[in-house]
């Protein structure tokens, strides 16, 4: 299993105390029979390896079965806040 995370945008709360960030991501696991189906039909429309290696590479992501109802767990550690552990009041690090 995998996790997508999809962007986002992270907004200082009005306070300027907190970093809210939103974070929208899926549990999926690869489908490798739909896979299998699908490369094996669109081998024969590729003009060389090299082609046929590319399209199979960019399509894996797509050919996943969604994990529903999975709960994920994120920790953000406090040593990463700007003015601690080498960050800057920028977030970047020095």
């Amino acid at each position: 299993m995998s996790l997508v995370f999809y962007p986002t945008v992270a907004a200082v709360d009005e306070a300027g105390t907190k970093v809210i960030i939103p974070v929208h991501c899926c549990v999926v696991q690869a489908n490798t029979s739909l896979r299998v189906k699908t490369f094996g039909v669109l081998a024969r429309t590729f003009k060389d390896e090299q082609e046929k290696q590319l399209f199979q590479e960019r399509a894996k992501p797509f050919l996943v079965v969604s994990q529903k109802g999975k709960k994920v767990a994120l920790r953000l550690d406090t040593a990463t806040k700007p003015g601690s552990a080498g960050i800057e009041k920028n977030g970047i690090s020095k």
